[in-house]
């Protein structure tokens, strides 16, 4: 009403953002991921999945409980196990904003020469978050990165880094 001071928003391009939970909504953290759009949320019940995920072209935050209370026992008890079958998370041409938080990433094994980095291989994602993750027991070809590894061809990229713990990677 334009005598009030008040207008009309248009509201149609903005959506809100989902929260998806594994197992509760999701039967496996990819199907979650494979679901979600920009700006979502996975949220990971604590256990051991077996599975090698990707996130690719989306802005998403995927995390255990522990980005909802801080309780650190999370971290250690939202276990991502790789398999020894490639990478345990592969993260490639994300657009900024992407958040990996309070899990596990064991058992990665990146041995064929397409794969990098057993626990995180990052390819063409200018910006993202990984804090609070134990990553170990992971392995990768020539030394190219046991436990994370970032490939990036731009010019400007911003990656945060806090509270990894990396172990017994090769």
């Amino acid at each position: 009403n334009p005598d009030l001071g008040c207008y009309e928003a248009d509201f149609s391009s903005t959506l809100p953002a989902s929260l998806l939970k594994v197992p509760t909504n999701y039967p496996t953290i990819q199907s979650a991921i494979n679901a979600a759009s920009n700006g979502d949320t996975v949220l990971v019940d604590a256990g051991t999945y077996q599975e090698n995920l990707t996130v690719s072209e989306k802005n998403i935050t995927l995390a255990s409980h522990y980005i909802i209370n801080s309780d650190q026992s999370y971290i250690s008890n939202t276990i991502i196990d790789g398999m020894e079958e490639g990478s345990v998370l592969r993260i490639w041409s994300s657009p900024p904003g992407c958040v990996i938080s309070g899990l596990t990433l064991i058992n990665g094994n990146a041995q064929s020469p397409q794969w990098d980095g057993g626990g995180i291989n990052i390819k063409n994602t200018p910006d993202l978050t990984l804090n609070n993750l134990e990553i170990k027991e992971n392995s990768a070809a020539s030394g190219s990165g046991g436990g994370i590894y970032i490939d990036y061809d731009g010019y400007s990229a911003n990656y945060i880094l806090e509270q990894i713990t990396l172990s017994n990677n090769s």
